[in-house]
Parts: C-alpha cells; structure tokens; sequence
C-alpha cells in the first residue's frame, strides 16, 4: 500500500473509502489484522499533498458479551473504541456489511452467520433441557410421520415427564 507499511504478520482484510461527517472528501479506510487506518490525501494547491494517516489497534474497539461494538445503521457505522468514538459512512449497505463482517470475524473468530447458528443451538438446548425433548428429532419425526401422529407423540412424552415430575394425584 502506498501510505501505510503492513508489518511481516499483518494482512489486509478489508480496503475501501469512506467518509466522516465532518470531512467533504473521502478516506481510505484498511482494516488489517492488527489495525484500523485512516488515510487522508490532503489536496494542496500550491505544494505537495498531505497524508494523514490514523492508526487504532483494533484490540482498542470494545467488546459486550462477546461482540464487538460495531454498529451499522443504514450507510453509517460507530466504532466504540476504549478512548473515543467512531464514526463514518460508506457508499453502499453492501460496503458495511463487508466491513462489519471483517471486523466481527477478526475479533471474534466466527462469521455472523456462525454466531448466529450458536444461539440457535443454544436455544434449541434450552427447550431440550427444560422439557425433556429432542427438538432436532421432534421436527424429523413431523417431516417423515406428519403432524398429528408427532404431536401425539410429543403429548404423550410431556404427559410422561409431568407425572414423574409431579406424580399421580389420589
């Protein structure tokens, strides 16, 4: 890259333009495995242009539960780092999809769509645990038997715990 030197282990993940609310031209934003960068091309009409070059170590950018503090609205994204705030937009959704995908992948080790099948599962564990049932198996059945033959099936498993739970009343 022409205004910023990758270190031997960095890599880019993403490359592309933004622009701030506060600037009327457009940045050049490098998302790499170790940094977030700015880089500005200041036009100078009667001498050289200037780069301006902004360095944060994405081991800066917060994180809740697990996620990093990235948010998208519309074009527009806010990075909460630990000692300031973000904020910019993109040409296009599809860009910020791009970006955010990069930036939650790299923080978090996971795709969106991966995080995303966890809470399924995680979920889907919960009503197993709580009622005793294989939910996974439960919608097989459904599938291969029909409806009303797996949900008298499914009555008669629940019928089966609550009188283990709660014994027969005299």
């Amino acid at each position: 890259m022409e205004h910023y030197n990758l270190d031997e282990d960095e890599v880019v993940l993403y490359k592309g333009d933004v622009v701030f609310k506060e600037k009327t031209q457009s940045t050049q934003i490098v998302l790499t495995n170790k940094n977030l960068v700015f880089i500005d091309v200041v036009k100078k009409i009667f001498a050289h242009d200037e780069i301006e070059t902004q360095i944060y170590p994405v081991s800066e950018i917060k994180m809740y539960e697990g996620v990093p503090q990235v948010k998208a609205k519309s074009n527009d994204v806010e990075i909460y780092l630990k000692t300031k705030e973000l904020e910019f937009g993109f040409q296009s959704k599809n860009e910020v999809y791009k970006f955010r995908s990069a930036i939650i992948k790299l923080l978090t080790g996971k795709t969106g769509f991966e995080r995303g099948a966890d809470k399924v599962k995680d979920k889907i564990d919960v009503v197993n645990d709580t009622f005793g049932v294989d939910v996974v198996k439960s919608t097989e059945d459904v599938v291969k038997n029909g409806i009303v033959e797996s949900i008298g099936g499914l009555f008669e498993k629940v019928g089966k715990i609550g009188k283990a739970m709660f014994g027969k009343k005299k």
